[in-house]
């Protein structure tokens, strides 16, 4: 029998976990009827209406996906590809209302019928509506079942008539307490449009509930979850909203583990109750500065009865921390040894450690799955190489790579390329250094050039030293290089060598770059040995030199795996061993020449000011804001 406290707590759990739509949703509301934006008129109260009515099509299917267990988590692409699908029928039946309310006022003599009441009553027959169409569209029809009569108990009964009582009083919060300021107009607004959600969510899961068919079409025997987790910053998970990579490590263990298998990706999203479950294998990857988040997740699915795998840099450097929080951890890449983590889970037989040897051909097996993937996935899996030719002292990729420089199949990059170049005319390839084989990257570019595309990659600026190869690069289509510049000119930090000891040619070669009509993006980071804060003036005077397109400050940060993490360590300077402050933006060491609390309190300053001031990015959108308020106070 259906447990009726279960099925409230779960229609709970989804509709809190779409509370940043409803959020976007709300805002869309508040924007067309905001007085300071009255000069824009009908055509933004159109614009707005239009928005909301495609949110709430693709919104509400995406929640109906939820509860059947087709997905279980709502993403920007299913929201997209069902506004495709259901915004007529959802536009069409939100006239009913509007309908309704003209007719009545015509028949009862052209009386004022309050249109909130309308719309209120009207409102919840549109959801039960829409809610039954989403369902019979996806599937009644694809499964051939019948349509079947609900099944709602008095407990049912009653919960719905307490949701109604309680939407009812907000939408006449205003006749009730009609002194009341607008802010608290505005919260019963968005408490009535939270109601909305979740009684549109009850309700499907009272429908859904008579068809166990649906539920056991989208569940499967063998179950793997990818966790890709965030970090613990509020930023991260607005950021996290707008720019989402699928991790390349879930291309990987997709593309190596058996058919039977359905994979469910969980990719850098506030984590949900309803997320968790039993008898999974879970695979959770991690760097250094959200592992707290993924030990707790790696914790709570283990607690529940799933076999928890974990991975990623931090957890290679530190194995024995990440297995008390799960069950296995892989050392290393995870191409040489997914396969046998599998079989020892189907035999219950895992064991704790599994040490991952870098493959020089790491690309075989993944690179069939990568084309049977969506060109959304392909794009962000574009790796020519993989390693980096320096070995500099803060950077964990010499020891995560084995040292060496690997490359993939000149002909396979072309293969995929060709295969999403009809949907992105700008790629980005992930490697650590593109340039890390000057052979190699002539040989690439060379093949590039035909295919009339743009890119832009991380690199060194040592390619500036080969004028051929630069040209080569722009003929082939890049648009932009990311470089680590990391130090400035007469930085004493020149003594490292490697690619520090062209910081003297940096100016050089930048111009040189940009002579040639590629764009640059500069990384920078302050807080080595010999910075001190009279140096801040000299960086920022390299940066405008410079003048990126983007400029990027992080602060020095030993991660784990590093020569300087080590150093460090044996230095005993290290004071925050707190791994969410591993994000490059906290000082986590004794510096020798400055005061650590002085530079905390600074760096934000130096962080947004170094952008505004010194590439081109920052000075666009610094007009703009100028601009903008320039044009709201006149």
């Amino acid at each position: 029998m259906r447990d009726m406290p279960s099925l409230f707590k779960h229609a709970f759990h989804i509709t809190n976990a779409s509370l940043i739509y409803m959020l976007a949703i709300f805002m869309l509301g508040v924007i067309s009827t905001s007085s300071s934006l009255s000069f824009l008129g009908w055509p933004l109260v159109l614009i707005c209406i239009a928005l909301k009515v495609l949110f709430y099509s693709g919104m509400l299917a995406s929640l109906v996906e939820v509860i059947s267990s087709q997905e279980l988590v709502l993403t920007f692409p299913n929201l997209k590809k069902n506004i495709g699908h259901f915004w007529k029928f959802y536009f069409f039946l939100s006239l009913l209302p509007l309908f309704v309310h003209l007719v009545l006022t015509e028949w009862l003599s052209r009386q004022a019928i309050p249109m909130p009441q309308t719309f209120f009553i009207l409102n919840f027959l549109v959801l039960y509506l829409f809610a039954g169409i989403v369902i019979r569209q996806k599937y009644l029809k694809p499964l051939r079942l019948p349509r079947r009569q609900i099944a709602c108990t008095t407990k049912d009964f009653f919960a719905l008539a307490a949701l109604l009582f309680t939407s009812g009083f907000l939408v006449n919060i205003h006749l009730i307490f009609p002194q009341l300021p607008s802010f608290y107009f505005n919260v019963a607004s968005f408490l009535y449009q939270y109601l909305e959600f979740f009684l549109f969510v009850y309700m499907s899961s009272l429908m859904i509930s008579n068809y166990p068919e649906i539920i056991k079409a989208h569940t499967a025997e063998k179950e793997l979850y990818l966790v890709s987790p965030l970090g613990g910053a509020v930023m991260e998970a607005i950021g996290s909203l707008f720019m989402r990579v699928y991790p390349p490590v879930f291309v990987v263990l997709k593309a190596l583990s058996p058919k039977d298998y359905k994979v469910r990706s969980f990719n850098r999203i506030t984590w949900r109750e309803h997320y968790y479950a039993r008898d999974k294998l879970v695979a959770v990857t991690c760097f250094t500065s959200n592992s707290p988040e993924a030990y707790k997740i790696a914790k709570e699915f283990k607690r529940r009865g799933s076999k928890v795998i974990m991975g990623g840099p931090h957890v290679t450097y530190h194995p024995d921390e990440a297995l008390q929080f799960c069950d296995s951890v892989v050392i290393g890449e995870a191409e040489s040894v997914w396969k046998e983590i599998v079989q020892d889970f189907e035999n219950n037989a895992l064991k704790g450690k599994y040490t991952g040897v870098p493959l020089d051909d790491f690309h075989s097996e993944v690179h069939q799955e990568l084309l049977n993937s969506p060109p959304e996935i392909i794009k962000d899996f574009l790796e020519t190489t993989r390693g980096c030719k320096f070995r500099c002292h803060f950077c964990t990729i010499p020891s995560l790579s084995g040292g060496k420089t690997r490359k993939k199949p000149v002909p396979e990059l072309v293969e995929l390329i060709n295969k999403i170049k009809h949907k992105y005319k700008v790629i980005n390839f992930i490697d650590n250094n593109i340039y890390s084989d000057p052979a190699y990257a002539r040989e690439l570019f060379k093949a590039l050039k035909p295919l009339n595309i743009k890119w832009t990659t991380q690199c060194t600026i040592d390619i500036a030293k080969n004028e051929e190869t630069l040209k080569l690069a722009k003929e082939s289509g890049c648009a932009a290089f990311l470089f680590g510049y990391e130090i400035f000119g007469g930085s004493l930090e020149q003594q490292q060598g490697g690619k520090f000891a062209l910081a003297e040619s940096y100016i050089h070669f930048s111009r040189k770059i940009k002579d040639m009509g590629i764009k640059i993006k500069g990384h920078f980071i302050f807080g080595f040995d010999s910075d001190n804060f009279r140096n801040i003036f000299k960086l920022w005077k390299f940066c405008f030199d410079v003048q990126p397109l983007f400029t990027i400050i992080s602060l020095l940060t030993p991660l784990p795996g590093s020569r300087l993490y080590h150093d460090m360590l044996q230095e005993n300077r290290i004071t925050n061993l707190n791994w969410r402050s591993y994000a490059c933006h906290d000082l986590v060491f004794r510096h020798k020449g400055m005061n650590n609390f002085i530079l905390k309190k600074v760096y934000p300053f130096i962080l947004y000011a170094f952008f505004f001031t010194t590439s081109t990015a920052g000075f666009i959108l610094a007009g703009l804001f100028i601009g903008w308020i320039i044009f709201i106070s006149r």
